[in-house]
């Protein structure tokens, strides 16, 4: 629409939002590079993450379930960044962990969260792709291991299960995002910028 164009360009931007799914928010064409680089914004900038800002030093990555949406939409994006280094993929089915850790070159291949964390403590962060009633035990476990965690989307599979996740994130101070696509889109950004202006909301 003309107003939301109007609005857009408010913003100093020289077009309305692309509806394409090719969001330009952040520098980013596809969800997985918005939502893992939203994410590494987001995580504490404490001296070492500055350290690694200032060097380029690689997030080093466990992703957790290698179906299709570890697959086919965050491991070809990780593959492309060379700010992110996946140390290991874990699944249930450890042969198709196998396959999927010799498509892209992961270095391990686990089927517990467990093992996975405590053979490797370099890993700073879990990238959590297993079946939606899965995600809170992975979350929570990655939290106790003091790793920074992004989730598929839903959260989790119930309230409870969700209310446990936040205590576990909070308990151990890590950074918790859930993987949703539109976050950063332009149309989010140009709707937070208008209710933080006080123009839309009570």
């Amino acid at each position: 629409s003309s107003a939301a164009s109007d609005v857009y360009k408010r913003q100093g931007n020289a077009r309305p939002p692309d509806r394409s799914g090719r969001f330009n928010a952040i520098g980013c064409c596809r969800f997985e590079n918005l939502c893992y680089t939203s994410f590494r914004r987001r995580m504490p900038q404490n001296t070492k993450e500055r350290r690694r800002t200032q060097t380029l030093e690689k997030l080093k990555i466990a992703v957790i379930g290698a179906g299709n949406i570890a697959r086919n939409a965050h491991l070809p994006v990780y593959a492309e960044r060379d700010d992110v280094e996946i140390v290991a993929i874990c699944d249930w089915n450890l042969d198709r962990a196998k396959e999927i850790a010799a498509k892209f070159n992961i270095p391990h291949a686990y089927t517990t969260v467990e093992e996975t964390l405590e053979k490797h403590p370099e890993i700073e962060a879990v990238d959590i792709c297993v079946w939606n009633r899965s995600h809170a035990p992975v979350a929570i476990a990655a939290a106790k291991a003091g790793k920074h965690i992004l989730c598929e989307k839903p959260m989790a599979w119930s309230v409870e299960d969700a209310e446990q996740m936040k205590n576990a994130v909070d308990e151990a101070g890590v950074t918790f995002m859930v993987a949703v696509m539109t976050r950063y889109a332009n149309e989010s950004q140009v709707l937070k910028a208008e209710i933080d202006s006080g123009r839309l909301g009570d």
